[in-house]
């Protein structure tokens, strides 16, 4: 009996070495075939390119010190846009897309500005871009906004009234702009004007890479009713 049970013992011990071996064998295979894999890194090297690729704002920010949109990009000041600044966009991009949009309006999410066929290797846009032409030297289109206009058309929240009876300062609360800017993997076939919708439909499966940043816009102004 105990010769019996130590072979079977020793049997199953060396089965099991056996399967364990094997295991490591196929788990090392794997391994090498994905880490050598031309899509894998290559989506590798797009996330990086992504984690990178940041925008901003020379004029606000949410990051502290907070600093609003200014009185000078909207609607009650001289309407011109904000300037931006932009880096790490992936080196295979062959454009780039700007899309502006106000979250916090009461008919719902509101379109500022519509950009596409930006030069890759831009890497800003000066305060002020004219809205007097929809294609700009550089190339770059300019769509329509939700006011119907081409170009930038900035935040024109409505302003509220004071209490006719001397009470406090009524307004409305800060609503929250985001800059969306896309990589592309082309240049877009689109013509000038063309709508929020219109430009999404067309970027799809085209995207490399996105990133935004959000500048917050407030109005606070008294008027006594006639």
């Amino acid at each position: 009996m105990s010769v019996r049970t130590g072979v079977s013992r020793r049997a199953i011990a060396l089965g099991l070495l056996g399967a364990a071996l094997l295991t490591s064998l196929i788990a090392l295979s794997c391994s090498g075939d994905s880490d050598s894999s031309p899509s894998s890194q290559s989506a590798a090297a797009q996330q990086v390119d992504a984690s990178s690729f940041l925008i901003s704002s020379p004029s606000f920010t949410e990051i502290r010190p907070r600093r609003r949109i200014p009185v000078q990009n909207s609607c009650y000041g001289d309407n011109m846009s904000p300037p931006l600044e932009w880096s790490g966009a992936p080196g295979s991009a062959e454009s780039l897309a700007l899309i502006v949009e106000d979250v916090d309006n009461a008919a719902g999410v509101w379109v500022h500005w519509v950009l596409f066929n930006i030069p890759p290797d831009a890497t800003e846009l000066a305060e002020g871009v004219s809205t007097s032409t929809a294609v700009l030297l550089d190339g770059t289109t300019q769509g329509t906004n939700d006011y119907k206009t081409i170009g930038w058309f900035g935040p024109c929240i409505p302003k509220k009234a004071i209490d006719v009876f001397g009470g406090p300062r009524h307004h409305t609360g800060p609503h929250s702009y985001y800059f969306r800017l896309y990589a592309l993997d082309n240049s877009l076939e689109l013509g000038q004007g063309v709508t929020k919708e219109v430009l999404l439909d067309a970027m799809e499966g085209h995207i490399l890479a996105q990133t935004e940043t959000i500048g917050k816009h407030q109005i606070r102004q008294e008027f006594v009713p006639n």
